[in-house]
């Protein structure tokens, strides 16, 4: 793609680009920043970019003339828009394409995969490669809610559709609405199955049993002493390997964590390679909890085990020895008290032991 012009002030830039297709022909689209956001607009505007004709040349030199003075419309449309001049929605915005831009101009927001996931379900809904904006009515989102219920478990449809609910507050930002569509539309915490823990003497069993794949098993016995998550495991290199410690910044919450390694957790790294590195060569994960489902039959454990329940078994055995919820939350990386209070399991024993702790009188 070739930059044939560009349009700029302080606060935006609008790039005419071209995308090369058969023939010598390209198709021109409009590059567009505005306020930390980026969209493509694309024109249907086609030419010959070497023409061999005297007709051919007059149509390219009227069409670069056209694209250009639509780029310039579009940077007054944006500035009229900053001050409140012109209150034109666009209602014809692709709201999918929108969406796209936004996960594509912020990879380091935290949680950015459930934004992608969040995408991903709101075209598997809708079975559109495109959803114009005013298709994405009241009516609709109501919808899409239910479908959330319908197909997730736990808090995972309130978390989706408030996350849904945040990228249309930016749109309304961007006059693509004129208001938020989903303002009176909820979608309700759902009270999930609780999550199976390991106690450390099921661990001991599963160290003890046979698996196909010593990397999965190795991996999981590790999230199980050091609370790390499967894409963190997957992701570790000898260099995040440091005086008996891992350091890391999380894959999920950008959290940092540094993380001391017992005896049994360095013995489970193996022999040390180059600081580049991965430590274990792991299936996907769905693959990875097959094999783990599996090592924990032969284990004669009859639990529903997956990857995640190793992290959380290990806060839980934090608070059965006694450890702050302060410091287990630091230990996790949660970035609030309040994920460590719903995420680790308080037993009947933690709380027979925090009874038994009061003085008597």
């Amino acid at each position: 793609m070739n930059i044939a012009a560009v349009i700029k002030n302080k606060k935006m830039s609008i790039v005419i680009r071209k995308k090369k297709l058969k023939n010598n022909k390209v198709s021109i689209f409009l590059d567009i920043h505005h306020k930390g956001m980026r969209w493509y607009e694309f024109l249907n505007i086609k030419y010959n970019e070497r023409p061999s004709s005297p007709s051919e040349k007059q149509l390219k030199k009227e069409l670069e003339e056209l694209v250009k003075q639509i780029s310039l419309k579009r940077q007054t449309e944006l500035l009229h828009n900053e001050h409140g001049i012109d209150k034109k929605i666009k209602s014809e915005t692709d709201f999918i394409a929108y969406f796209s831009v936004f996960n594509e101009s912020n990879t380091g927001l935290p949680g950015i995969r459930s934004y992608k996931s969040v995408l991903f379900k709101l075209k598997e809904f809708s079975a559109k490669t495109k959803l114009y904006t005013w298709e994405v009515t009241p009516v609709f989102l109501e919808r899409f809610s239910k479908y959330l219920i319908a197909n997730h478990t736990g808090e995972t449809p309130y978390g989706y559709f408030k996350i849904l609910k945040r990228i249309l507050d930016y749109a309304v930002k961007d006059k693509i609405f004129r208001e938020n569509p989903a303002n009176n539309i909820s979608c309700a915490k759902k009270a999930g199955p609780e999550k199976e823990v390991l106690q450390f003497s099921e661990v001991q069993l599963v160290s003890k049993a046979k698996c196909s794949n010593l990397h999965v098993k190795n991996g999981f016995l590790l999230s199980c002493l050091t609370g790390l998550r499967y894409c963190d495991v997957k992701a570790l290199k000898w260099k995040d390997v440091k005086k008996g410690t891992i350091e890391v910044t999380q894959q999920k919450t950008k959290q940092k964590v540094t993380i001391t390694l017992n005896h049994d957790a360095q013995i489970l790294l193996g022999e040390r390679g180059e600081p580049n590195s991965s430590i274990f060569t792991l299936p996907s994960h769905n693959g990875s909890n097959k094999l783990i489902k599996a090592l924990v039959t032969r284990a004669g454990i009859e639990k529903h085990i997956t990857w995640h329940c190793a992290r959380h078994s290990f806060g839980t055995y934090l608070l059965e020895q006694g450890t702050d919820i302060l410091t287990v939350s630091k230990l996790l990386g949660h970035t609030s008290l309040k994920h460590t209070t719903r995420y680790v399991r308080i037993n009947e024993e933690l709380k027979r032991q925090a009874i038994g702790r009061i003085p008597q009188l």
